[in-house]
């Protein structure tokens, strides 16, 4: 975690919603008529931005294998080995997409790719 510094607190505290309390996670007492700065955390994204970042790359990596998918003629995407050769070199080509994923990028391209094989 970041510079954090703490500060004795007696009364609720609430996250103000403003863009700055947002970029640097400032915390203000509710109890006071004035707003009293409580703790200050050094800009950093987010879990939840995080996270929508890496899902954001990985409905990216998605669409693309899907298009490179579709893309092969007809009789190249026939078979299940047909789809675990195209999934094995997607999965290498896009590994940066399926980092922090918890099943393999293998397994997820399959998935993908299942219904549509054979398929114009």
């Amino acid at each position: 975690m970041a510079n954090l510094t703490r500060v004795p607190v007696m009364a609720h505290v609430v996250c103000v919603c403003t863009p700055r309390a947002q970029r640097e996670k400032i915390a203000y007492d509710r109890s006071s008529p004035s707003l009293h700065w409580i703790a200050e955390v050094a800009a950093t994204p987010s879990d939840h931005q995080h996270y929508q970042h890496v899902m954001k790359k990985q409905r990216q990596a998605r669409r693309k294998i899907i298009r490179q998918w579709t893309a092969l003629p007809r009789e190249k995407r026939q078979s299940v080995d047909q789809i675990a050769a195209f999934a094995k070199t997607a999965a290498q080509q896009n590994e940066d997409a399926f980092v922090h994923g918890r099943r393999d990028p293998y397994q997820k391209i399959t998935a993908w790719l299942l219904p549509r094989t054979g398929r114009s």
